[in-house]
């Protein structure tokens, strides 16, 4: 997977934006890999970066239905430990 530094913050901020809709802004990460250390360094240091940024300076992350239906079946499944 090649996610520029960029990506990794678009993605973040995406991310964030669907858990404060569907979680009460509460998100967890995983890191995993090591296989491309400068790559991996930049990745997560943005990824801080974005999490760090006060919630009114983030940019409103567009969620198409597209999305929404294809992450449905996931949200059935959460909906049976926590109230989403």
């Amino acid at each position: 997977m090649a996610v520029s530094r960029e990506g990794f913050g678009l993605l973040t901020d995406a991310l964030s934006g669907l858990a404060a809709e569907s979680s009460a802004g509460r998100i967890a990460f995983v890191l995993e890999g090591g296989y491309d250390l400068p790559a991996l360094r930049n990745g997560v240091r943005e990824v801080l970066d974005r999490l760090s940024r006060p919630a009114a300076l983030l940019p409103d992350p567009a969620v198409s239905e597209e999305t929404r239906r294809e992450l449905e079946p996931c949200f059935q499944v959460f909906r049976s430990y926590w109230d989403l």
